[in-house]
This record gives structure tokens, C-alpha cells and sequence, in this order.
């Protein structure tokens, strides 16, 4: 066994033991430089100091912010691990509900798409696990392919509709506004204003339609358009309501004195009144 090293302190002449350590006690300066070779690990190059070695200051400062940026990370989790999931998209801001998404409140030719319009859609977003930025971007774009493709349909239907009808005014000239006006007094005659407006912009749409209905309102005409509508094949009550609902529509040419149909208008209305008193 190595003796110990002794040492004289010179003040007294008393001898003191120095501990064996087997290598010199390091020193601030000193030590990983002895043991790497900085010019065997490139990836060090950055810590260099100006002599050379390694620079202390700069360990400790990357140290310290490799520390930081693990308390910040995320790990990626096993797929099995829920658990981890759970937490990992917790992380990322995910809702744990899907009730506590919100969405932001659009609208479009009268139609809302609010919170509750969204209802489905929040299921399928926590199913995805999207982040509340992402359930609203996706909400956004589907809102904004809806409305296009919505607006882009109506584009077409109308220049389908124009051509429609040029195509139909050419087939009838002069006589194609006495046929509509017909068209437009047997819808009368037989549904209410909505449920006519609505007929009457598919009937001038589909030139088959319309031809047929020219060819039924004809049959109801004694001459020219007098009469349309058969009023002996209506109830006495159903005679009495069409009376007092052409008496109220301001649009009803029996209401507008010089109408080119306002004759027609009132033979129809003479004829309803006759039929609910049972006048012959």
C-alpha cells in the first residue's frame, strides 16, 4: 500500500498528513477539458472558449435552458396509454366535453348558424380531439363550402329559369301572358298565396309543366279566360271562402278596375256568389 504524503508546515515545525485522492482536486478552469478532447465531439464546438476548451458559462446556460424546455415538452404517449392521451391533449387545449366547445354565430340569407346549430358537429370535434381554434376553422370552411355551392345552385336555377322562359314566351307570343295570368288565377283558385308562389316558380321552370297547365286552364274557360276555374264543382262553403279571399287580395284583378282580366275576375265572382246563396 502507498504510504500517505506528509507535509512540514514551516510555522510551527509541526508535520501535518495530506490525503491521498490519487489526481488533483479539480478546478473551476480545469476538468472536462482532461477528460474530453473538444475536437472529438464536434457537437461541443459551440461551448468553446476563447482558449480553446470548454467554456463553463456557456454549459451552464444551455443547461439551464435545456431544463426549461423539458418542463415544457410533451411526450408523445403509447398508444394504449388513454390516460397519457388524455393528458397529452389537455396539453394541446382539447376540451374534455364536447359541450365546451363554442362556436362563433354565422348567418346566411336569413338562416342562423349559432351555437346549437352546431350541436352535432361539437360530438365529432371532441371525437377528433380538435382544439377549439381548429373546431372553428373547420366550421368556418364547411359554412363557407355551403354557402357557395348554395349560391351557385341558385345562379343556375335562375339562368335556367330565364331561358325557360324566353323559350316559352317565343313558343306562345302574344298569347303567353293571357296563358300565365290563367295559370296564375286556377293556382289561386285552388291553393293559397304561398303554396301558388311556390307552383308557379316550378311551373315556369319545367316548359312541359307549363304547357300543361295551359292546356288544363283551358278547359276551364267559357271564352278567353271567363271562368277559370270551375265553380260548380265547389261546396257552397268552399264557393263562400273564395268569394271573400279574392274580395281581400289586393292583387286580384277583381280588384283593379281597367285589369286586362278584371272582367273574368268578376264573371268568377258573380258565379261564387250565386253558387253559396244557391242562387240559379
Amino acid at each position: 500500500m502507498e504510504e500517505p504524503i506528509t507535509a512540514v508546515d514551516n510555522s510551527d515545525g509541526q508535520v501535518a498528513e495530506a490525503p491521498v485522492t490519487g489526481f488533483a482536486e479539480p478546478t473551476v478552469t480545469d476538468p472536462v477539458v482532461d477528460v474530453f478532447n473538444v475536437g472529438d465531439y464536434p457537437t461541443l464546438d459551440k461551448f468553446k472558449g476563447e482558449d480553446g476548451g470548454l467554456d463553463n458559462s456557456k454549459l451552464a446556460k444551455s443547461y439551464v435552458e435545456l431544463e426549461k424546455m423539458k418542463g415544457s415538452s410533451v411526450k408523445i404517449p403509447e398508444a394504449e396509454d388513454k390516460e397519457g392521451w388524455d393528458k397529452f391533449y389537455s396539453k394541446l387545449g382539447v376540451p374534455d366535453t364536447a359541450d365546451k366547445y363554442s362556436f362563433e354565430e354565422r348567418e346566411y340569407n336569413g338562416l342562423k348558424f349559432d351555437d346549437a346549430a352546431y350541436a352535432d358537429f361539437k360530438d365529432v370535434a371532441k371525437e377528433l380531439n380538435l382544439t377549439p381554434e381548429q373546431a372553428n376553422k373547420l366550421a368556418e370552411f364547411d359554412f363557407n363550402r355551403q354557402t357557395a355551392a348554395h349560391g351557385s345552385l341558385a345562379e343556375q336555377r335562375a339562368e335556367a329559369n330565364e331561358a325557360t322562359l324566353t323559350a316559352l314566351k317565343s313558343e306562345f307570343g302574344a298569347k303567353y301572358d293571357q296563358v300565365d295570368n290563367a295559370i296564375d288565377t286556377a293556382l289561386e283558385s285552388f291553393t293559397n298565396k304561398e303554396e301558388s308562389v311556390i307552383l308557379k316558380s316550378e311551373i315556369q321552370s319545367n316548359p312541359a309543366m307549363f304547357k300543361l297547365m295551359a292546356n288544363m286552364t283551358a278547359q276551364f274557360t267559357e271564352s278567353s279566360l271567363e271562368g277559370i276555374g270551375d265553380v260548380s264543382i265547389q261546396s257552397q262553403e268552399d264557393a263562400k271562402a273564395e268569394y271573400f279571399r279574392m274580395l281581400d287580395d289586393k292583387d286580384n284583378p277583381l280588384n283593379k278596375a281597367g285589369h286586362p282580366e278584371y272582367d273574368a275576375a268578376n264573371a268568377k265572382h258573380m258565379k261564387l256568389f250565386k253558387k253559396f246563396n244557391q242562387i240559379k
